[in-house]
């Protein structure tokens, strides 16, 4: 039940947020009125960008993907470790690891991607599940992101 709650979500999340063709990136719509951020869940495809109030994160690669596949049981549940970019002002980038699963000792273990005056963007989920034959380099990874008002 979670999963599918979880999948339904998403789908609702991804047809919420705009695509940009001419840039492939999203944008979390601002209320023209008093500029702020509405809040919600942004589906990020990987390497895409999307911009967020005054943040723009990319999705920038799956470092590891080692989660138990659908349908097999495994000793170790695994982790999904994936790096992203946020850029504050345009032109300074930094890039954060988030690990979904389990950390090692002295690995991150905060999912909040940025947060500026008004907003927060927190890492929520990654999908498709892994499945025993899943090709890791071909899949087309995405991550759930959730904006919160501060």
């Amino acid at each position: 039940m979670y999963k599918f709650m979880l999948l339904i979500f998403m789908i609702s999340a991804s047809c919420g947020s705009q695509k940009n063709s001419d840039a492939n990136s999203s944008n979390v719509e601002l209320n023209s009125e008093n500029n702020t951020v509405q809040e919600g869940g942004v589906v990020i495809d990987l390497e895409e960008s999307v911009q967020i109030g005054e943040m723009v994160i990319q999705f920038k690669e799956v470092l590891e993907d080692s989660r138990c596949p659908i349908g097999v049981e495994c000793v170790w549940e695994g982790r999904v470790r994936a790096m992203v970019a946020v850029s504050g002002d345009g032109m300074t980038t930094s890039e954060k690891e988030i690990i979904f699963g389990k950390t090692r000792p002295g690995e991150p273990t905060s999912k909040v991607i940025g947060s500026t005056q008004n907003v927060t963007v927190t890492a929520t989920s990654i999908s498709p599940e892994r499945t025993a034959d899943m090709d890791a380099a071909n899949t087309a990874y995405k991550m759930l992101v959730t904006v919160s008002k501060m």
